[in-house]
């Protein structure tokens, strides 16, 4: 029985993953486009063309992305609109320049809580018994 909640929980992780994975592409576009970075439509095409993959390391499922440097490139590149922000301290006048990188870090850092919610909660009676039936189908296969 050890090995079928091992493998129940293991689909649990990957499919959990693959749902937020999906949800990060859609932050992403929405993103990209209220910030008006699209210069051409090359990185949306690459978020809609499914960069996400998941896979094993180990024993731990591992959710990773590739963007084919698109993503760094509207970054520093297309995009230079770098807010400056002046602050007075001690009397003397600091000037400090920042890059509009929000885009990505904001999804994906502010996404992770929700994602560990969701791994940590999520796995209910309901949820294993229909990975269980998933598990039968693909073994009957």
């Amino acid at each position: 029985m050890s090995d079928q909640t091992d493998k129940i929980k293991q689909l649990f992780i990957k499919t959990t993953l693959e749902k937020h994975s999906e949800e990060l592409s859609e932050l992403f576009i929405g993103s990209i486009k209220r910030k008006r970075l699209i210069n051409s439509e090359d990185l949306i095409e690459t978020i809609q063309g499914n960069p996400w993959k998941v896979h094993k390391r180990g024993e731990a499922q591992i959710l990773s992305v590739e963007f084919a440097n698109y993503g760094r490139f509207i970054e520093i590149n297309q995009k230079k609109k770098i807010k400056t922000e002046s602050t007075k301290a001690n009397g003397k006048k600091f000037t400090k320049k920042r890059k509009n990188t929000s885009w990505y870090t904001r999804n994906v850092y502010g996404s992770q809580n929700l994602l560990i919610g969701r791994l940590m909660w999520g796995l209910s009676d309901i949820e294993m018994d229909r990975l269980k039936k998933i598990l039968k189908k693909d073994t009957t296969r």
